[in-house]
């Protein structure tokens, strides 16, 4: 769906996850790594007051009040017919620019 979301979260457990944009608009994706993530912890406890409320997927927040805050946060723009993975422990979020068709499993290894 056109302008459609995902709310900041890591996947269940904190495994990795690896979605495919079948066909359709590109995909805008941020991703704060695994490495950053004790800061983005602090930062959601200091805005909400409640870092659990992040688990319910619900909240977005402004990539660039990350960056000042010191949180690294990359972004990547998803084509169709390409891969994004997230790692494990990786915070991240994005929209749809247009209609898109995609997939999304995560997975581990060992």
């Amino acid at each position: 769906m056109m302008f459609s979301t995902f709310c900041w979260h890591i996947e269940d457990s904190g495994i990795n996850s690896i979605n495919y944009n079948h066909y359709g608009g590109k995909k805008i994706w941020y991703i704060v790594p695994e490495s950053d993530k004790k800061k983005f912890n602090d930062f959601v406890d200091e805005k909400i007051g409640n870092r659990d409320a992040i688990n319910k997927i619900t909240y977005m927040f402004d990539p660039l009040e990350l960056i000042e805050k010191g949180i690294k946060v990359y972004k990547a723009y998803q084509q169709p017919r390409e891969y994004i993975c997230t790692l494990f422990n990786a915070y991240h979020c994005g929209f749809s620019e247009s209609y898109n068709v995609g997939e999304a499993v995560n997975y581990v290894t060992h």
